[in-house]
């Protein structure tokens, strides 16, 4: 009797279901489906390591990338402001000595234009009026010389970074903090395992043995909370040194 082209096609779609089934089977009997493999894979591979590989998830773990990528521009050296302060003070001590000084020579000149105004004799006249003069010259140069260094430290803060590092230390804080908040999102999810990543279907070795994993990367991440603490620290420092700066006024 002939085949009809309907009936191979039967025959194939059938031929087809009972491999699929048969794979299906053979994959069960042997004891972890694909999904729990790739679940379990995961988590073996991130107990491992350290950081944002740590993580597990391929969702947080992009995201710990993303933040780890502009932590890594915080590591860049800044600008040193406890280092600025001392610049900062200094400067502000120099104008305030030449003001000093400008008052004392202006009582110099002073003194010499009462001598000056006590004589008679035209050879003393002049010879006062000489001193007079240099007295004047020297403290139109020290007043230039204040002038130039009282304009310096109008624009002491921006010409050396100080309002740009601040920002900077804010924004790196705040990565910091991202960071740490991710981490704690990711521990409170570890601590859900199995029950998150594993179907109902997965047996209680398979379970114990994501447990144990979640464990360790838990206790990986607290080891790892006194780094991001040390780092926060020093960005704090950071800012308070160039806040100092800034309220370093004359």
């Amino acid at each position: 009797m002939l085949t009809t082209t309907s009936t191979l096609r039967s025959l194939v779609s059938g031929a087809r279901f009972v491999v699929l089934s048969i794979a299906v089977v053979l994959v069960t009997l042997g004891g972890v489906t694909p999904a729990v493999a790739g679940v379990m894979d995961d988590f073996k591979a991130a107990s491992s390591r350290e950081g944002c590989d740590s993580i597990p998830y391929s969702d947080k773990r992009r995201e710990c990338n993303a933040i780890q990528n502009e932590i890594n521009e915080c590591k860049k050296p800044g600008v040193n402001c406890k280092s600025l302060l001392t610049t900062k003070e200094k400067l502000i001590e120099k104008i305030n000595n030449a003001e000093k000084q400008v008052v004392y020579m202006k009582d110099k000149r002073s003194k010499l234009e009462a001598e000056r105004d006590r004589h008679k004799d035209p050879g003393q006249i002049k010879s006062f009026e000489g001193k007079i003069k240099q007295a004047t010259d020297e403290i139109e140069d020290v007043q230039k010389t204040i002038s130039a260094d009282t304009q310096k430290l109008k624009d002491f803060d921006k010409e050396n970074g100080v309002l740009g590092e601040v920002d900077r230390g804010e924004r790196c804080l705040n990565f910091r903090a991202g960071m740490r908040e991710l981490f704690e999102d990711v521990s409170d999810a570890l601590r859900n395992e199995p029950k998150k990543s594993l179907s109902s279907g997965a047996t209680e070795k398979e379970k114990a043995e994501l447990t144990s994993y979640a464990k360790g990367i838990i206790d990986h991440i607290k080891r790892e909370e006194g780094g991001h603490k040390i780092a926060e620290a020093e960005y704090k420092g950071r800012m308070d040194n160039c806040q100092k700066v800034i309220n370093t006024k004359k």
